[in-house]
């Protein structure tokens, strides 16, 4: 997952099936570049060719701690497409993959 940091994230999060990773950012100092945030979550898949579904959120400057950041759940394919769920639309991809 990218995030642009022009938004300010203060917290990141993805969830999958009972799985979680998440990282609360530090406000930066001046002249301090933002360090890139890798997360990942691994659960168990018994049908490679099924999807598999994550929520990510992302919360903004204006988020506060123990609130429910922005999210969405996305579905990630095997052909290596992924689809926001709500909206039926494919996302723009640098990289993903189902190990």
């Amino acid at each position: 997952m990218w995030v642009d940091w022009r938004e300010k994230p203060k917290l990141v999060r993805i969830d999958s099936g009972n799985q979680t990773a998440k990282e609360q950012t530090q406000p930066l100092e001046s002249g301090q570049f933002p360090m890139p945030i890798h997360l990942e979550v691994k659960v168990p898949v018994k049908d490679r060719y099924q999807a598999v579904r994550l929520i990510v959120a992302v919360g903004g400057s204006q988020w506060k701690k123990d609130s429910r950041a922005p999210h969405r759940a996305i579905e990630f394919h095997p052909d290596r497409t992924a689809i926001d769920t709500e909206t039926g639309k494919h996302l723009k991809q640098y990289y993903s993959r189902l190990l």
